[in-house]
């Protein structure tokens, strides 16, 4: 389920997201079902944050490819 708003975020907004809808998840000041569609969306942005930096670590690999031990 995701938006093309959350695309559209870079890893800092997406992180700040995922970080302002914990706090809401942990003050127990929320109904459930309002829980449930936070949790959702946090889904999403954690999905997204992992996505950008497993491409931000094969970039770095692509640019500096690891030397063999010894060397």
């Amino acid at each position: 389920m995701s938006s093309n708003k959350d695309e559209e975020l870079n890893f800092s907004q997406a992180l700040q997201q995922l970080e302002t809808l914990l706090a809401q998840l942990e003050s127990g000041e929320i109904e459930l079902e309002e829980a449930m569609e936070l949790f959702e969306q946090g889904s999403v942005l954690a999905e997204r944050c992992r996505e950008m930096l497993a491409n931000a670590e094969q970039r770095l690999e692509e640019l500096a490819p690891a030397e063999p031990e010894g060397e």
